[in-house]
């Protein structure tokens, strides 16, 4: 259970989230499994929108607390959209407790990747990171002696290795590119085909880190019809 301990009930803000907090709590034992120590592991994604920084005004303890109160339920939570300014993850982490952990990725530079990181939060007391941590890149063609790559993602990939117990995988969180407000933008589409080769060949390969592969992230999909649900 995440530490509330500098919450005050008396007051009027710290009465509203202690009574928010119970039936949050209330609602996700009904809503989500039952952590347990090895029958299950509990993976989530969650697109946490600007956290961290001052854009849109930040975030107030408050939300945190709520925040906090739905990781606790998981053993892992891969998120997206999380700032290149860590200082609010930090603080979700100290109510978290100190057997949560976390990596993060470095933002991806240009306009397109907006300053933004992703992240695996995790449960110590269940999950082990493995060493493997890093970004999926596509291909690269020698052209006149110099590397080139035809294609580009918007926010590079993020994929690292754990074990739970004895089994053994890598995670891959991937914030596809929104584009136009309309279903299957090319560059979207062409994201989902090229992270799920790149999964794929390294499970095949006889030197992959784990033959077990799990992707989540926020894909932007419109509907289950979507080219880009199909691609993954």
């Amino acid at each position: 259970m995440p530490f509330y301990k500098n919450l005050d009930s008396t007051t009027v803000e710290g009465k509203r989230t202690t009574e928010a907090l119970l039936r949050l709590r209330t609602e996700l034992d009904i809503a989500i499994p039952t952590k347990t120590i090895d029958p299950t592991l509990l993976l989530a994604t969650w697109n946490i929108r600007e956290f961290g920084g001052t854009k849109s005004g930040g975030r107030e303890d408050e939300p945190l607390y709520y925040i906090a109160e739905v990781i606790s339920h998981f053993d892992m939570v891969a998120v997206q959209e999380i700032r290149d300014n860590l200082d609010t993850l930090d603080e979700l982490m100290f109510i978290l407790g100190d057997w949560w952990k976390y990596l993060v990725s470095d933002v991806t530079l240009g306009a397109q990747g907006n300053n933004e990181r992703h992240a695996f939060i995790y449960d110590t007391r269940k999950i082990t990171f493995g060493g493997l941590a890093g970004e999926l890149v596509p291909e690269m063609k020698k052209e006149g002696g110099v590397l080139k790559s035809d294609f580009a993602f918007s926010r590079n990939p993020y994929i690292a290795g754990f074990k739970a117990g004895w089994f053994k995988f890598t995670l891959c969180t991937q914030h596809f590119f929104y584009g136009e407000s309309k279903a299957d933008d090319p560059q979207r589409l062409l994201e989902a085909k090229t992270v799920v080769q790149l999964l794929k060949k390294r499970m095949q390969s006889n030197d992959a880190w784990a033959n077990n592969s799990i992707l989540l992230g926020d894909f932007n999909i419109f509907s289950t019809k979507d080219e880009t649900l199909q691609a993954i």
